[in-house]
């Protein structure tokens, strides 16, 4: 059997297991078999040098074809517009095979990041909930508990993502959710398009933009009634308040069923709190609901990203990577704020 067909067929093998894996130590068998395969067999890669002399082949046959095409009249006028088809034919065929070479690697990389996501979940106490068919009925559940998710957008709205986790922090410890609200902003612009007899005339087209927004959702219940904003959404509470902060104020706007509720919430070091998020998330508004749930939301899309650095074809180096510990610090950051606002909200401290 050839390289490429026991690589083949160590890559399913891989993949299976690897979808199998419900902790680290499952990874273990993996690794070992990789180190397997490179000791015996050879390099965790792809052999692509017969395909690339057939590019070199139809790359060679093609120029010359065409030379001869462009300079030779009598040649031109024998195959008159076949010429084009042929050489048309040609350039398919080398895209095709300079795509096939491109993306023989890919199952390489794509169960390296399914082992490397695995993990962040593993090492962060994350489970992945089912969204499928059900994205919009948790839409409009949100949409009745929290502000954030009113006045987003025209259409396609919908949870898209939906994260379980568990926070063990050094005075709380708290289960949350972590979602991706989907939505699509409609509108329209004029053009301005001219006929066959000259004539313009102005349209208004309709144009879409797809936008996201992420956040945290967890039971608080210390306060209830009070919204800190920085825009967006829609809120209904009716008392206004600012604490003594001019640059807190300058960030955020707070809405509470009353001053004194707000007041309540948002002592000095919970301000202090607010003014650090803002160096580190955009767009962030955070609401108690008169239900006592916390929403953090904001517009950061890369608070469960991190870079992976190696991947199966270097079975040492990457289950060295996978063996650490791989930490969120975006994440982190959000859940210690959590804890902050939890502390000095919480009348047993």
């Amino acid at each position: 059997m050839s390289h490429n067909r026991r690589l083949t067929a160590l890559l399913e093998r891989v993949d299976e297991t690897a979808k199998k894996a419900r902790e680290e130590k499952d990874f273990t068998a993996i690794f070992s078999e990789l180190r397997d395969f490179q000791r015996t067999v050879g390099p965790i890669r792809y052999n692509n040098l017969a395909k690339w002399y057939i590019v070199g082949l139809i790359a060679g046959f093609g120029g010359s074809f065409a030379a001869a095409y462009f300079r030779l009249p009598a040649f031109q006028q024998a195959l008159g517009d076949w010429g084009f088809a042929v050489m048309g034919v040609l350039a398919v065929a080398l895209i095709a095979m300079l795509i096939v070479i491109g993306t023989a690697g890919s199952a390489i990389e794509e169960i390296s990041d399914l082992i490397f996501n695995k993990d962040i979940s593993f090492d962060n106490r994350l489970e992945e909930v089912d969204t499928d068919r059900k994205g919009g009925d948790m839409y409009r559940r949100l949409k009745k508990e929290f502000g954030d998710f009113r006045d987003r957008g025209d259409e396609s709205r919908y949870i898209q993502r939906l994260v379980k986790g568990a926070w063990a922090g050094k005075e709380h410890s708290f289960p949350y959710e972590y979602y991706v609200f989907h939505y699509v902003r409609v509108y329209y612009v004029l053009v301005t398009k001219t006929d066959a007899n000259g004539k313009t005339t102005t349209v208004r087209e309709r144009r879409t933009e797809t936008l996201h927004r992420y956040g945290l959702i967890l039971d608080f219940p210390y306060a209830q009634g009070v919204a800190v904003t920085s825009g967006g959404g829609s809120y209904d509470y009716a008392e206004g308040f600012q604490p003594t902060s001019e640059e807190f104020s300058d960030i955020y706007q707070v809405g509470a069923d009353t001053a004194q509720a707000a007041a309540k919430f948002l002592k000095p070091a919970v301000v202090l709190a607010f003014l650090e998020m803002e160096k580190s998330f955009d767009g962030l508004n955070v609401e108690i609901n008169r239900d006592g749930r916390l929403n953090i939301a904001f517009s950061d899309s890369d608070v469960l990203d991190l870079e992976r650095r190696h991947s199966i074809a270097e079975p040492d180096e990457f289950e060295k990577e996978i063996n650490s510990h791989l930490g969120l610090p975006k994440l982190r950051t959000l859940l210690e704020f959590v804890e902050v606002l939890k502390k000095h909200n919480d009348s047993n401290f």
